[in-house]
């Protein structure tokens, strides 16, 4: 079962590339976005039952401990 993020280029993140803003910089505008981040994924398909807590946090956290 995969966990998926996609990130949309809006006219914002577009200027963003555009002005060569950095990548963090991009990474937070598309996180304050209407876009679903994988986490977010996880969590629905926990709750469908499709997959456990622990797999989507290993998935999206990593070795973040």
């Amino acid at each position: 079962m995969g966990i998926f993020e996609v990130f949309v280029i809006d006219d914002e993140v577009r200027f963003m590339i555009n002005e060569r803003a950095s990548t963090s910089s991009c990474a937070s505008a598309h996180a304050n976005s209407a876009c679903a981040p994988s986490a977010k994924d996880g969590v629905r398909k926990v709750l469908a039952g499709t997959t456990t807590a622990q797999e989507v946090i290993q998935t999206t956290m990593g070795d973040a401990e």
